[in-house]
C-alpha cells in the first residue's frame, strides 16, 4: 500500500510570491512529488500529483491525505495522470 501527503505553501522572493505544491510518500519518508509556479492554479497541485504517480506507479490501495483547500484536485488519479502531461 502507498501513502501519500500532500500539501501546498508559498515562498516570498524578490520577485514576489512562488506557490509550491508537495508531496510525500509517508512510508518512505521522501519528497516523491513537487510542483512550482508564480500563481496558484488548482493544476499546480495536479501536477505535482502527476509527479509523484510518475514516480511511486501505486497499486490498487493507494491513500492521498491533503488538506481541503481551495486547490484541492476533485478529479480521480487517473484522470490525474492524464493531466499530468500538461504539466511544464
Amino acid at each position: 500500500m502507498c501513502e501519500l501527503l500532500a500539501d501546498m505553501t508559498y515562498v516570498p522572493t524578490d520577485e514576489g510570491w512562488l506557490y509550491l505544491a508537495l508531496v510525500l510518500d509517508l512510508f518512505a519518508r521522501k519528497l516523491v512529488g513537487c510542483a512550482m509556479s508564480e500563481t496558484m492554479p488548482q493544476e499546480l497541485t495536479l501536477c505535482a500529483l502527476g509527479v509523484a504517480l510518475g514516480w511511486r506507479d501505486p497499486d490498487t490501495g493507494l491513500v492521498h491525505h491533503s488538506d481541503r483547500g481551495s486547490q484541492r484536485p476533485t478529479t480521480t488519479a487517473r484522470s490525474s495522470r492524464r493531466g499530468a502531461s500538461r504539466c511544464r
